[in-house]
């Protein structure tokens, strides 16, 4: 099979049809007069892995902005509050304001709510979701500890959003 191969590339390398100068010249031409298109290709790519990067950043910082940062502080969202275009979007309301006192126990509680104008109230309806589970449980054991002590202690709980 070997010798064969041989034999067929030696037919092929003498019988190979030669074309016409003015044919060859024409088809240079034509190559030579294409753009490149490799470099072209490069820079879209480029182009693209930028927008992508941008973006990512982007929506990174919106979501910094607008679940984050008023979630971490209170005193952050209520200054978001004020500002002409984000105040409208994100504010956060004192709803719920309980007090309680008598002469051995208290108790005082600000349960704070967020409120997302437009889009996103799903986000903020877990938010608060979350924080009355955690203020009503946190309750619940103070005043189930109150009637266990009596008037053998003192107590004095406070829950405050800032």
């Amino acid at each position: 099979m070997d010798r064969f191969d041989r034999h067929m590339r030696q037919i092929a390398d003498r019988d190979m049809p030669k074309a016409p100068e003015h044919i060859v010249d024409s088809i240079e031409k034509t190559l030579s007069a294409l753009p490149e298109k490799s470099g072209d290709t490069v820079k879209k790519r480029d182009a693209k892995q930028t927008f992508r990067r941008v973006a990512a950043q982007a929506a990174i910082a919106v979501v910094v902005l607008f679940l984050a940062l008023p979630n971490v502080s209170p005193n952050i969202a209520q200054a978001m509050g004020k500002l002409p275009v984000i105040g409208a979007i994100v504010k956060v309301v004192t709803i719920r304001d309980y007090s309680y006192s008598d002469e051995n126990h208290g108790m005082d509680v600000k349960i704070p709510s967020i409120e997302i104008d437009g889009n996103g109230n799903d986000a903020a309806d877990d938010v608060n979701k979350s924080i009355d589970d955690l203020t009503g449980a946190v309750i619940s054991r103070f005043t189930s500890d109150m009637e266990a002590l009596g008037d053998q202690a003192h107590t004095y709980m406070s829950i405050d959003y800032e």
